[in-house]
């Protein structure tokens, strides 16, 4: 998920570093899932739901952005691999871009199986 403060993550960044050689962020977001009449789609014990897909690379990238900053300006030792709305190569670059040392496909190569193939081929 997506960290609600900068803090936080900072704080999880170091309590993993030393214990762990790498994160995953972000594959999924807790979000409400609302009806156009703000009823949540599925009943009101599961107003949020995880959300993923498209609609959140984004915030996935934002993310993998802000923990690169962290470890590099606090000299923690982690890689990061990314994950969250990767559909394209543009996508993928976005990641890499923004700090992550591995780039992760979730429904993507269900729809696009040449994807992976595109990617390498861009290297």
């Amino acid at each position: 998920g997506v960290f609600p403060e900068a803090d936080s993550q900072r704080a999880f960044l170091h309590a993993v570093a030393g214990n762990a050689n790498g994160i995953t962020l972000v594959n999924g977001i807790s979000r409400p899932v609302l009806r156009a009449d703000g009823q949540p789609v599925f009943g009101e014990q599961y107003v949020k739901a995880g959300v993923l897909g498209r609609i959140i690379h984004e915030p996935c990238v934002a993310a993998v952005r802000e923990a690169r900053a962290v470890i590099e300006s606090e000299n923690l030792s982690l890689s990061l691999a990314a994950v969250g709305g990767v559909s394209s190569l543009a996508d993928y670059n976005e990641f890499i871009e923004a700090g992550a040392d591995a780039v992760l496909c979730g429904s993507s190569p269900m729809y696009l199986p040449d994807l992976a193939v595109e990617i390498k081929a861009a290297q």
